[in-house]
């Protein structure tokens, strides 16, 4: 029974962690996205988002 809890547990963590990184890539890519633009790199940035 302990182990069945510890796997369910883990895999809640797994789940939380993946999400956690999701967010966080996102975010710095827009972070990026943000920066690029802001150096000068719109023609580039439009055609990647097109």
């Amino acid at each position: 029974m302990d182990n069945v809890g510890a796997d369910a547990s883990k895999r809640q963590y797994q789940g939380h962690s993946d999400a956690l990184m999701r967010q966080y890539q996102s975010h710095s890519d827009a972070r990026k996205r943000r920066l690029l633009a802001l150096s000068g790199f719109q023609p580039y940035l439009t055609n990647k988002i097109n």
